[in-house]
């Protein structure tokens, strides 16, 4: 198992670094005593363990615990040879296996380096503490660890980059340490473990009060760059053609964002590559630090004809032979095949292949090529528009924007909302800025779409499909017409469940898409939650296509699964209490638990009464994010 090292805390170039996990580890338990510089253990049950293991004996942050490593094969029953021990163990103590035996710190001055350079040597886990202490000899801006196992060389992952700053004062660890300093306590595995849970319970315990913050209501979801919006051919550095393109020129009329987009055409006769390719060296740099790595770039390329187009292929970086590229782009961000028109589409910053040495602080560089196939004809109008980079992905599964799809009548709602199952956690929904609609309940829902004749796609479908399969075919006519995603395909015969004599499909589609014939079609006026889902009525039609759905909604509280993530709660301090109380309950020592449980309260109280009067405030931005919009409403958009 590939785990990461968690860094507690940084301070004066001292870097203390946690142990490895151990949950879940093979145990057992000495039975006969074994002396100092003992080299054969008896122990309950040796099953599972091997030659070359580590093994801690002991229990970890106790003294004269240690670590030893099995030197001879293992024969099935109790016996075991290692390396000999240093101190004596009595019966009873525990034998844990641990799959790394050293830790080494390391340092870059990138927050997201993926080969971090390595500080002095591998140091052996300290299991006496629990924790190891490195000095950082050389200073970097952002440290790392790795564990090692000496033996067989394997090393875990890095940890996340950490600050030479140290942890945020509302980091978890920040946050326990303040408590386990108020009730004079020390930092041991099964304290720390109780305070790791409690956090979680505490956070639980605000969440009940959720309608009374606005950390709770849904905030800036996305970060974001911009890198380039295309707004003009010319306007931030030059953009060129190459291969097949030609006639550059800015076009007001087609574009996604802002007031323009960049258009060429393609002539497949100019170049004896089967692409066209467009770049710009000579723009503004962007500082993408925060975002290599774990980066999304996403941004819109026109398509004027789809027939015999490959694939989409895009470059960024810091000159022409340093960058990043992904090739091969074929499926939108909401996973449709490429289309004639409008295309949103996604790179993955860490799938990139590196040419030369690409340095993420200063992007100045794009590059797109549309490819086709050798019977490509010649095209005008395509176009390219803004270009950005994010720190999530896009995807119809998490973290996704909402935004209309002709023909389709239910989306997913936000991953963090606090509920999915029901319409208790949303406060309204709109199409783009016409009115807000009506939420309907189960019954009212069945009315409404009663008329509608709908059922799923048994099998995938290609352009050149001439039959249909549907889940359920039985209400459909014996021939007419259906909807799919938009498309309007016609068929001439019905034999049980599927469709016969099928044409007019202008795209793929696949297994589970809704199918509709006679489908209410329009602006949508009401919706419905099930199951996780937003459903919308009517649907969607052609005239409501990539609409955004602004959905106002209480979100669930940010997880810090770690001791260096940081929690969203403004009002920290009130969890600090909230710790140092349940210590002191844990101690039996109840009036300072009811002094500081009441400080929580109080906190708590305070929050409430000052954010309860609630000044306004806007924040309207043209990017697909969810944007704050004051301290009761908040909106998912994407233009």
């Amino acid at each position: 198992m590939l785990e990461k090292p968690e860094l507690l805390k940084i301070r004066n170039d001292i870097v203390t670094i946690d142990l490895p996990y151990k949950e879940g580890a093979e145990a057992t338990n000495l039975t006969v005593a074994v002396a100092a510089l003992g080299t054969s253990l008896t122990v309950l049950d040796n099953s599972s363990l091997a030659q070359n293991d580590y093994l801690i004996i002991g229990n970890v942050g106790d003294e004269r615990t240690e670590i030893v490593r099995i030197t001879a094969a293992v024969t099935a029953g109790t016996a075991l040879t290692t390396t000999a021990v240093v101190f004596p163990h009595p019966i009873g103590t525990p034998i844990t296996l641990i799959r790394y035996n050293q830790v080494s710190l390391y340092g870059s001055n990138d927050r997201y380096s993926l080969a971090p350079t390595i500080i002095g040597s591998a140091t052996t886990l300290d299991v006496e503490t629990g924790y190891n202490e490195i000095t950082a000899t050389t200073t970097y801006k952002y440290y790392f660890a790795r564990y090692t196992n000496a033996q067989t060389s394997a090393n875990s992952l890095y940890s996340e980059g950490v600050s030479d700053e140290g942890l945020a004062v509302n980091s978890k660890r920040k946050i326990k340490d303040s408590a386990l300093g108020i009730a004079n306590e020390k930092s041991l595995p099964a304290l720390d473990e109780y305070l790791d849970t409690q956090f979680e319970l505490c956070k639980q315990e605000i969440a009940l009060k959720r309608r009374h913050w606005s950390f709770l209501k849904t905030t800036n979801q996305f970060n974001y760059k911009v890198l380039h919006n295309c707004e003009t051919f010319n306007g931030n550095g030059t953009w060129v053609i190459g291969d097949d393109a030609e006639n550059i020129t800015t076009d007001t009329a087609g574009f996604k964002e802002g007031a323009g987009s960049v258009n060429f055409d393609i002539d497949v006769s100019d170049s004896a590559n089967n692409y066209a390719s467009l770049q710009n060296s000579t723009m503004a740099s962007v500082d993408c630090t925060d975002f290599q790595g774990n980066g999304y770039i996403r941004f819109w390329v026109y398509i004027p004809s789809i027939i015999d187009f490959t694939s989409i292929l895009i470059r960024w970086g810091s000159g022409t032979g340093a960058y990043w590229e992904v090739s091969g782009i074929t499926k939108d961000v909401y996973n449709r095949p490429l289309h004639s028109g409008w295309n949103y589409l996604e790179a993955v910053w860490d799938e990139a292949t590196i040419t030369g040495s690409p340095d993420s602080r200063s992007i100045n560089f794009l590059y797109v090529r549309y490819v086709y196939a050798a019977g490509y004809t010649d095209a005008t109008d395509a176009r390219i528009d803004w270009f950005a980079v994010f720190d999530k992905p896009f995807s119809v599964t998490a973290y996704s924007p909402i935004v209309t799809i002709a023909g389709v009548q239910e989306y997913d709602l936000p991953y963090n909302i606090q509920s999915k199952n029901d319409n208790d956690a949303i406060i309204n929904v709109h199409v783009r800025n016409y009115e807000i609609m009506t939420y309907a309940d189960p019954e009212q829902w069945r009315k409404l779409n009663e008329s509608n004749i709908q059922s799923l796609l048994a099998a995938d479908i290609t352009t050149a499909s001439t039959t249909i399969n549907l889940a359920d075919g039985a209400d459909f006519a014996t021939s007419g017409t259906i909807y799919i995603q938009g498309d309007s395909i016609t068929y001439t015969g019905r034999t049980t469940n599927q469709l016969t004599g099928v044409t007019g499909i202008t795209s793929n589609h696949f297994t589970g898409d809704p199918v509709y014939q006679q489908p209410n079609t329009g602006n949508p006026s009401h919706y419905s939650i099930q199951n996780g889902k937003i459903r919308l009525f009517p649907i969607p039609d052609t005239d409501y296509d990539t609409f955004n759905i602004y959905v106002d909604y209480y979100k669930d509280i940010d997880s810090t699964p770690y001791d260096h993530s940081t929690t969203e709660i403004p009002f920290y301090v009130a969890v600090v209490y909230y710790l140092a109380y349940k210590i002191y309950e844990r101690k039996g020592k109840f009036d300072e638990a009811d002094r500081f449980r009441l400080l929580y309260e109080k906190e708590v109280a305070e929050a409430l009464r000052k954010e309860s009067g609630g000044r306004r405030t806007v924040l309207r931005v043209r990017i697909p994010t969810l944007t704050e919009i004051d301290f009761d409403r908040s909106k998912i958009i994407s233009r």
